[in-house]
């Protein structure tokens, strides 16, 4: 970006929502990394949705704590304290959308993962192409649910105003009502396709 001659200080404003964004994307592939211990989750009669908060936990316990201390540091450097309500609207904006669309991507459509104990590095290979599609859908539908928020960021930046404030009330609204359609629907996803996500844990 600074080879194209972006203002210096405007790239203090981009690692938080980047970090955000591949936090909130990390765990699009979680039930699969659970191999044949998935069964835990079908026999042990825990409620579905209990079940889709707990594998979002760590995520949240590490980047609400990053937006938080991550943003007063990105309008420090940028210099100027009025953005600040963008940068925790799109970056805690794109940190619920990204969790929320990965619990329902990760239980309607889990793809091979590395079996335990093999190589983090080493890709299983796979007949279809989930393992391609799955990740690039998740992340491009996560930065989809974000440009309304970026937008409103931006327009802030060229004409202030309310603009900010906006930015922080939509990102931080789309964020929340997609975290919640994805716990839900990931929950009866799971629900439902319960023993076929067991069945293509012990096949991969």
């Amino acid at each position: 970006l600074v080879i194209v001659d972006v203002d210096a200080h405007v790239l203090a404003l981009v690692p938080l929502p980047v970090m955000a964004l591949f936090l909130g994307w990390s765990v699009h592939h979680d039930t699969a990394h659970d191999h044949t211990a998935v069964w835990l989750h079908v026999v042990s009669g825990i409620r579905v949705v209990a079940d889709r908060i707990g594998r979002l936990v760590p995520v949240l316990a590490i980047g609400v704590p990053l937006v938080a201390i991550g943003a007063p540091l990105s309008a420090l450097g940028f210099g100027d304290p009025s953005v600040l309500p963008s940068v925790i609207g799109v970056s805690g904006g794109v940190l619920l959308a990204g969790v929320g669309l990965s619990s329902l991507f990760s239980a309607r459509f889990p793809y091979p993962a590395s079996r335990p104990g093999d190589s983090p590095f080493h890709a299983p290979q796979s007949v279809s192409a989930g393992g391609s599609t799955v990740p690039t859908l998740t992340f491009l539908a996560t930065v989809l649910f974000a440009l309304p928020s970026v937008w409103l960021g931006w327009m802030g930046l060229v004409h202030g105003g309310a603009y900010p404030a906006w930015s922080l009330v939509v990102g931080l609204g789309i964020g929340v009502v997609t975290l919640v359609a994805g716990v839900v629907g990931g929950g009866r996803v799971f629900e439902r396709r319960g023993p076929e996500l067991l069945a293509f844990a012990q096949r991969h």
